[in-house]
């Protein structure tokens, strides 16, 4: 039943009900498309505590800067997709890392990128 008593009211309604249509067709919001780096370090040889070893991550152009233990890991996420520079930094004295000490990565939407460094102390 349509009420003519009060045209100014129908009006509001008809309004509302073309808002709360156009408002249903629009577009789903996405997830944000990141991803994330995981670093890892693992330790060999070690003459000392390797749970009291501590190093360093560096992750460029992001400017994550880090600690991290021995034998442990760490994640940086909520990065856009690009090309990422690792470094592993902070090294004791008699320690090296086997192999190269830093790592370009890509980072992809919505996946894990592992980067995983081993250390060697004399």
């Amino acid at each position: 039943m349509i009420c003519t008593r009060h045209p100014a009211r129908l009006r509001a309604v008809g309004l509302s009900a073309l808002l709360l249509c156009g408002c249903a067709k629009s577009p789903p919001v996405t997830a944000p498309l990141t991803g994330r780096i995981t670093v890892g370090v693992t330790t060999r040889d070690v003459r000392q505590h390797a749970d009291m070893m501590t190093f360093a991550v560096d992750i460029q152009p992001r400017g994550t800067f880090a600690p991290i233990q021995a034998d442990a890991g760490l994640y940086d996420e909520d990065l856009p997709p690009g090309e990422y520079l690792v470094r592993l930094t902070r090294l004791p004295a008699r320690c090296h890392v086997s192999g190269v000490a830093q790592r370009r990565v890509t980072v992809s939407a919505r996946r894990t990128t592992a980067v995983r460094f081993s250390v060697v102390c004399d």
